[in-house]
């Protein structure tokens, strides 16, 4: 689960001070903030090399970059496509399940999204 923590760490990593309205730098990339009064749920999935162990994991932050919720779960999938295509549904299911409706899904996986 190691992979699930660096993932959490690369999604919700923030620099202070920084404003709402500009793009938050992390070590994967550049997390832009939803709507005010939005969320985003930010999706990804880890697979370790060596064990095959694959893992989809769902941060779920508000328009200030704050961590609301999250889920991380194993999956038995065949591939990282496929597994990409697991943490959108994952999220598409944590967000339905909260009953939430103003929420912007964002992965990493073009060709998935």
């Amino acid at each position: 689960m190691r992979e699930v923590i660096e993932f959490e760490v690369a999604q919700t990593s923030v620099i202070p001070p920084s404003p709402v309205s500009n793009p938050i730098s992390a070590a994967h990339g550049t997390w832009t903030p939803p709507d005010q009064g939005s969320l985003k749920a930010n999706c990804d999935v880890a697979v370790n090399a060596r064990s095959k162990v694959r893992a989809t994991a769902v941060l779920l932050c508000n328009d200030k970059g704050k961590l609301v919720d999250g889920l991380a779960q194993e999956v038995n999938i065949p591939s990282v496509f496929q597994g990409e295509a697991s943490a959108i549904r994952l999220a598409c299911v944590m967000c339905a399940t909260l009953n939430l409706s103003r929420v912007e899904i964002e992965g990493d996986s073009k060709s998935v999204l």
